[in-house]
């Protein structure tokens, strides 16, 4: 939770308007931060946040008889105020008290307002969302907020700040150690064993035509421009193309045997 610092009070005697003017005037800063308006008996009336608390309590004091700032005002006996690290930190504090204490001119005024919650899922991969109800799988719940534009946009610099997925939560979670696993069957390691079998196969030809007499400037060649070829040729037996192959394919047939010709052609002599 935020720290708050907890601004200036001086206990008045009787509604005067001016005098809360005047001692709005001298003590609020224009910083962010969570007002409250009380009763006489020290109920809280009202709770409101800004981000320039002196701005904003002034603007009460010019507000016409009919606005709901002038209600509020005419109300109350006293005003108070602590200030927050930010405005989002204001807005925190603010759903805080008004859960806490319900001041009636929160609750009679915003009773048609619909309010939204942000919230925090479980399981190996949290996020942080909006809606308006708590479901099974929320683990934490923050609110209500009364602005869908304001949610939104806390959500998504939430999401930002704290690197974590905004993806739909039907979205399949896949790690980047675990690799995708979903298709994963028996098939698929046979061919994996045969594949590594080939491979040392192919190692141990090659070191069989050194060993043998076969110099590099034969063997690599031979090597290098015939595995893509044999690769390609292999796979699409395999996984036959479900399209018509494009001729740059047979192109590059042409170029792979034509590069290992031109290799074994032009290999340097002693």
């Amino acid at each position: 939770m935020p720290a708050v610092v907890r601004g200036p009070t001086l206990a008045l005697a009787s509604a005067d308007l001016e005098r809360l003017r005047v001692r709005v005037r001298a003590l609020a800063e224009n910083r962010p931060g969570v007002y409250r308006m009380l009763s006489a008996s020290g109920r809280i009336l009202y709770v409101g946040k800004a981000r320039k608390i002196r701005t904003r309590l002034l603007s009460y004091f010019r507000a016409d008889n009919h606005e709901k700032a002038a209600r509020i005002l005419q109300a109350a006996h006293d005003i108070k105020w602590d200030y927050a690290p930010s405005e989002f930190a204001a807005l925190l504090g603010e759903l805080r008290l008004i859960r806490q204490h319900r001041p009636p001119y929160n609750v009679q005024m915003n009773r048609t307002r619909r309010e939204l919650l942000i919230k925090i899922s479980g399981g190996a991969a949290p996020r942080v969302y909006g809606g308006n109800s708590v479901t099974v799988g929320d683990r934490l719940a923050y609110g209500p907020f009364n602005s869908m534009g304001r949610m939104l946009d806390a959500v998504r610099v939430l999401n930002d700040l704290l690197g974590l997925r905004d993806c739909a939560a039907t979205m399949p979670i896949v790690f980047a150690s675990q690799g995708d696993l979903s298709n994963f069957d028996s098939s698929g390691l046979i061919t994996a064993t045969i594949a590594g079998a080939l491979g040392a196969i192919g190692a141990a030809c090659i070191i069989w035509a050194f060993r043998t007499g076969g110099l590099p400037v034969y063997v690599m060649p031979l090597v290098f421009g015939g595995a893509p070829i044999i690769n390609v040729l292999l796979a699409m037996v395999m996984h036959p193309p479900k399209s018509s192959i494009s001729p740059m394919l047979y192109l590059g047939f042409l170029f792979a045997s034509l590069g290992a010709g031109m290799v074994l052609y032009f290999r340097p002599t002693s």
